[in-house]
């Protein structure tokens, strides 16, 4: 009772401040269970160091070019993709000019894969600048006098999403070093940070660089430098560099160069490192932001530098492939890092780890998609006047597919996106509430339903497990299922309107617990807003557009006004950070308001915004 009277105190007070949010830095935390796993293609390129490689968030395959069979030898220029089973190699009808060392990113904004630079034959460095459609390849930036870097390889460059450009830094130069930062737009390059006194790393080559989206912050670690290698950490946040975590004792990565640097949006966003040379190195650690905690994963590649690696968005790990021994031996292996996979974007169509804006219109049975990978907007017709919309992954596939639950007959109609077969199955009855989840934590959504009347729950396993039925709440309690433990199964869990008070039954088999929060009137909106991969207690008060959340990572409390009296609450990971975000959909417009990103219209009066989950669908439909 205490411990009750506290929250409530927590949440009075925040409603006393109310629009006003309550920052607080997240502590340090290393992922969990995140594992190296050795894959065995059924092909795979040529063993080789110094090779590019990037994922294609839309054609959802990694790609790999050139390279070298060893540090000093001749370079490669190939092409492969890895589709999270085998690599294949593809015959474009033109390609750059062999090459090892390049810097190759993928441009999100004009959604092509960017190349820069390398070394080329006869050991002459470029700075020719190239893009992949996903059949070929195009030369850019060939006017007469176009600006364009000087020559260079083993260069680092990333992509900044917040600001749509590539950013470039550092590479040898002929017989030393850069240290100039470019930018590329699209259509030109330019240097930057050239003012008198500008803070820049200094001078490096074989360092690495990757875009941290959680924070958007470009991060640049180590290198080799003028007698020795560096061990230093800096960010660039689109107009100027700084130096991060120096204070004394702060854990870093040992110094280093070649080694590789992926970002990957679980547990609240990081950036992956691993190996590099100076001494010969396979260790793996990560930056969450504010540090880097090295991870002790029980398996591991071997000591490796110039690897290649990218994360694999659609797969949900990191790719790793080749590098040199310390025998300057090339290496032809491939290998993968994660976890238990991150808890999938609600409403993300596209697979590709965000959610879409998209609406059902239930007048029509039509969905109309906006897919936030840049493919085209699509209608479908899946489902008639009556139908209620239950979006879910229900073959696996990491792609949300369509489907609708009859209410007059308790039939789920099912579209998967893998291109199997379209479903009907009888699960449920008249007056009962859809409850999609994945309650048995095999990957994909299994059908359940709620009765209000009784409380009891029905699931039917997707795993092949037999079906259950258990009571779970009383009439008049909301569901609200959830991962509240992190065990990556949808727990039980109901919201109890009169008194704002959640009853939560984990299902990695902890104690069943309640806890008020919330308030008469308050609509539940359960999710991920710290990245711990558990389900955060979270109300949104419609009367306001406030948003009151009580993390599970044991960060402070906090109230956000965001929306107004009228709009629904519509919570996802719309940038793919490994967080729900705060977001809004406006009936009287069909406006999206998602915070941190513009406003969107999409949909009209008396749609169905996407995702829609029971306890909202209540709300505001019933």
């Amino acid at each position: 009772m205490r411990r009750q009277r506290a929250v409530k105190a927590t949440l009075a007070a925040l409603v006393m401040v109310a629009g006003f949010l309550v920052v607080a830095a997240s502590p340090s935390r290393a992922s969990v269970g995140d594992d190296w796993r050795m894959e065995i293609p059924a092909g795979s390129p040529a063993a080789r160091s110094s090779l590019a490689m990037v994922y294609d968030e839309v054609r959802k395959e990694v790609v790999l070019f050139g390279g070298a069979t060893s540090p000093v030898g001749g370079p490669l220029g190939d092409t492969w993709v890895w589709d999270g089973a085998a690599w294949s190699p593809r015959t474009p009808l033109t390609s750059p000019p062999a090459r090892k060392g390049a810097s190759m990113v993928y441009d999100k904004a004009r959604q092509r894969v960017l190349l820069f630079g390398g070394e080329g034959i006869q050991f002459r460095n470029l700075n020719d600048t190239w893009s992949w459609t996903g059949t070929t390849w195009e030369q850019l930036n060939t006017a007469q006098g176009a600006v364009t870097p000087p020559t260079r390889a083993n260069a680092s460059m990333a992509y900044d999403d917040a600001r749509q450009q590539v950013v470039l830094h550092d590479g040898l130069q002929g017989s030393g070093d850069a240290a100039d930062t470019w930018i590329w737009d699209g259509s030109t390059w330019r240097q930057v940070n050239t003012g008198p006194g500008a803070l820049t790393p200094r001078q490096r080559r074989f360092a690495s660089m990757a875009y941290d989206a959680a924070r958007q912050r470009t991060v640049l670690f180590g290198g080799s430098i003028v007698g020795g290698v560096a061990a230093d950490t800096w960010l660039w946040d689109g107009t100027g560099w700084s130096q991060v975590n120096t204070a004394a004792g702060a854990p870093t990565p040992p110094g280093r160069s070649g080694h590789v640097m992926a970002f990957a949006p679980g547990g609240g966003g990081r950036v992956i490192l691993f190996g590099g040379i100076d001494p010969d190195k396979n260790d793996t650690w990560e930056w969450n932001g504010t540090g880097w905690g090295e991870q002790t994963p029980a398996t591991r590649p071997s000591a490796r530098g110039g690897a290649g690696m990218a994360y694999d968005a659609a797969r949900q790990r990191a790719v790793l492939f080749g590098g040199w021994n310390s025998l300057l031996v090339p290496m032809g292996d491939t290998w993968t890092y994660g976890g238990s996979a991150p808890p999938k974007p609600l409403a993300d169509f596209d697979g590709d780890a965000r959610t879409d804006i998209s609406v059902f219109r239930p007048s029509t049975g039509t969905w109309y998609l906006r897919p936030s990978a840049g493919g085209p907007a699509s209608a479908t017709d899946w489902g008639t006047s009556g139908d209620l919309p239950v979006p879910g992954d229900y073959d696996g596939d990491g792609k949300t597919d369509l489907a609708v639950f009859r209410p007059s007959t308790g039939t789920w109609f099912l579209r998967p996106s893998a291109g199997g077969p379209d479903s009907a199955t009888d699960w449920g009855t008249s007056g009962d509430l859809p409850v999609p989840g994945d309650y048995d934590g095999d990957g994909k959504a299994d059908l359940a339903v709620f009765r209000p009347s009784t409380g009891t729950w029905f699931l039917r396993p997707s795993a092949g497990g037999p079906d259950s039925a258990t009571a779970w709440g009383t009439s008049g309690d909301l569901p609200v299922p959830g991962d509240y433990d992190g065990d990556g199964n949808a727990d039980l869990a109901v919201f109890r309107p009169s008194t704002g008070t959640w009853f939560l039954r984990p299902s990695a088999g902890g104690p069943a617990s309640a806890a008020d929060w919330g308030a008469s009137g308050d609509i539940p909106t359960p999710g991920d807003y710290d990245g711990d991969g558990k389900a955060d207690l979270a109300v949104f008060r419609p009367g306001n557009g406030t948003w009151y959340l009580r993390p599970s990572a044991a960060g402070p409390a906090s109230a956000t006004t965001w929306g107004t009296n009228g709009d629904m609450p519509v919570p996802g990971d719309y940038d793919a950070d490994g967080k729900s975000d705060l977001a809004v959909f406006r009936p009287g417009n069909g406006t999206w308001y998602v915070n941190g990103g513009a406003a969107t219209a999409w949909g009209t009066t008396g749609d169905h915004p996407l995702p829609l989950p029971a306890a909202i669908r209540q709300a505001f439909f019933q």
